[in-house]
């Protein structure tokens, strides 16, 4: 009997354990989700939780660095090891380095905004970023988490997906209705998967944002696995089907010469 009740004892202790990690997570989400902080107030009310509760859990990730609290404007806001977390993921992405100089000969030559991004734990992350220096500006920064669906890389990388995969990620993140534009039925992405099998690069017009267009393609490594997507931004005035046929030569010449380097 007394061995039942410490093994009891342990469980609850566990199940204790596993609803504070749920609620730290839910936390940093809150916080994460807006670049200004969130007050204790804002947090209990997003969360759902007790201030104490709340307060507790901040107290605790502030002492460890894993968000930091504002005196000045009394907000919470993530902290500097969520950095060190960061870094060392992008770290799984070292051939990157070897991109670099195609991604300069196609800015020079293209002065499109370039995108890289990767599927990653069922979001789509942008690993590199190249700024056109034009009016044309991305919001999309190194490093930012998306909807695997969103833009033309999150399509292109999930073409490549299992059907059970992608059934799974679309039920976690619905399509969503940014523009006129967008695809919002399931049917009509799985249409857009064929033809990027089929043809082995993307173009889409105003998907995302209204106004800007692009040409994407995917990155294999050397045994034909898609590790990562690469995509030409322009404004959608100006990008011509001549554009359309050059950026898909350059883009297709890029992903060729760097599937040697390219890994998971």
């Amino acid at each position: 009997e007394t061995v039942v009740r410490i093994v009891r004892r342990k469980e609850v202790v566990q199940m204790d354990v596993i609803k504070s990690l749920e609620k730290t997570f839910l936390i940093m989400d809150a916080i994460a989700d807006n670049q200004e902080g969130r007050s204790l107030s804002d947090l209990a009310k997003l969360t759902g939780m007790p201030r104490a509760t709340v307060h507790r859990l901040l107290w605790t990730m502030t002492a460890n660095n894993v968000i930091r609290y504002s005196q000045e404007t009394k907000t919470y806001m993530i902290g500097v090891k969520t950095l060190e977390w960061g870094q060392n993921v992008m770290k799984r992405y070292d051939w990157r380095s070897a991109l670099e100089p195609y991604l300069d000969s196609l800015e020079a030559e293209t002065h499109c905004t370039i995108l890289v991004g990767v599927l990653c734990d069922g979001k789509l992350v942008y690993i590199n970023k190249r700024e056109a220096d034009t009016e044309l500006k991305v919001s999309a920064t190194v490093g930012r988490v998306c909807p695997p669906h969103r833009g033309i890389l999150g399509k292109i990388l999930m073409a490549y997906l299992p059907a059970e995969a992608v059934d799974e990620l679309l039920l976690i993140n619905p399509l969503d209705h940014l523009t006129d534009c967008s695809i919002i039925s399931t049917e009509d992405l799985h249409q857009i998967f064929a033809s990027v099998r089929r043809d082995g690069y993307l173009v889409a017009h105003d998907q995302t944002i209204t106004g800007i267009s692009g040409v994407g393609a995917p990155i294999f490594d050397r045994q034909r696995n898609v590790v990562a997507a690469i995509g030409l931004l322009a404004p959608s005035s100006s990008l011509t089907e001549e554009c359309v046929e050059l950026y898909r030569k350059r883009l297709l010449e890029v992903t060729n010469a760097i599937a040697p380097h390219a890994h998971r």
